[in-house]
């Protein structure tokens, strides 16, 4: 399987509260009591993935760049990209098992 078909997920453990003002997007962790600011992106992916059967590095890029109107292109994905790893870093997603 290639990196890019890999799925991500967002536990289902994952319990936040989100608080967003124009491009800002707040996000308390209600397991560990820590505050966090999030990028557009970040709040957009957060906001979109699913528990279940997660979403694609692809998918989730397209999803991004419907809510937030822009194209899709190498910046975005790369955006994406250091989105998840810092909601993986949080916890706030993962890779799902094959």
């Amino acid at each position: 399987m290639r990196e890019r078909d890999h799925r991500w997920i967002r536990p289902e453990t994952a319990t936040v509260r989100v608080r967003r003002w124009d491009d800002e997007c707040l996000l308390y962790d209600t397991r560990r009591g820590n505050t966090h600011l999030l990028s557009p992106v970040a709040s957009c992916i957060l906001h979109d993935l699913p528990c279940e059967h997660g979403a694609t590095l692809d998918e989730l890029t397209s999803l991004s760049a419907a809510r937030l109107q822009r194209g899709v292109d190498a910046e975005l994905r790369a955006e994406v990209e250091a989105a998840m790893l810092r909601l993986q870093a949080l916890g706030l997603s993962s890779l799902a098992s094959s």
